[in-house]
């Protein structure tokens, strides 16, 4: 399961690298990661208050196991289907 959530960010301070920090920098509500060399790979949102984050979607998805025909294409498989 995957849980979306729409966030707000509100005024956020960028970072460009891996550095841990406890609480949203005075005056900013949030931490943007972005990515850069030598620093994070990936970017980052970093909200502190629970209030910022709306949980909106649940999303239910099986990764299905290849049989011997899927063995021949390259491709994996999902299987989406809504079983709630």
């Amino acid at each position: 399961k995957l849980l979306l959530c729409r966030v707000v960010l509100g005024k956020p301070v960028e970072q460009y690298t891996a550095v841990r920090i406890a609480h949203a920098p005075p005056g900013h509500h949030s931490v943007i990661g972005r990515p850069s060399a030598g620093g994070l790979n990936y970017p980052e949102y970093v909200i502190y208050r629970g209030e910022q984050a709306y949980p909106e979607y649940i999303i239910t998805f099986r990764i299905k196991k290849p049989s011997a025909t899927d063995s021949m294409s390259s491709s994996s498989s999902l299987d989406m289907s809504n079983n709630t």
